[in-house]
């Protein structure tokens, strides 16, 4: 069975109690949403985004561009802007949800978020299971 850890960066260790979930919604219109902690600690607003699905095992994962990066690998991401009003992240993923034929139905809250290394990606990828949450 593959170990499954849940590191916290030093910068959280100071707040109280599990102050610091990482964890994501996905709306009933097709929509995740990056809570203003996640936002505020990874300093997310301005950087770039790629989503990316597991269709057996109906998974979302998406991993945060830095850096240098090449004009095609931008054709393939979204920009992150960080809503001056409440401090989420929106992003529609329709299209993946129907890619791996998930259909919610309603809002899921506080889905948790996992990570796992990808050499050929070359970066962590952040990830949702939704097998589960399939109606």
């Amino acid at each position: 069975m593959e170990k499954r850890f849940n590191f916290l960066g030093e910068e959280l260790l100071g707040r109280s109690g599990n102050a610091f979930q990482y964890r994501v919604s996905i709306t009933k219109v097709n929509t995740i949403i990056f809570p203003k902690d996640v936002t505020d600690t990874f300093e997310l607003d301005g950087k770039f985004i790629k989503f990316f699905v597991d269709v057996t095992k109906k998974t979302i994962g998406w991993t945060i561009i830095e850096g240098k990066t090449d004009l095609q690998e931008l054709n393939s991401v979204r920009k992150i802007n960080v809503s001056k009003l409440n401090g989420t992240a929106t992003f529609s993923i329709k299209k993946l949800l129907n890619a791996i034929k998930v259909n919610l139905g309603s809002c899921r809250r506080k889905i948790p978020v996992f990570q796992y290394k990808d050499i050929l990606i070359g970066n962590d990828i952040n990830y949702i299971e939704l097998s589960d949450e399939i109606k």
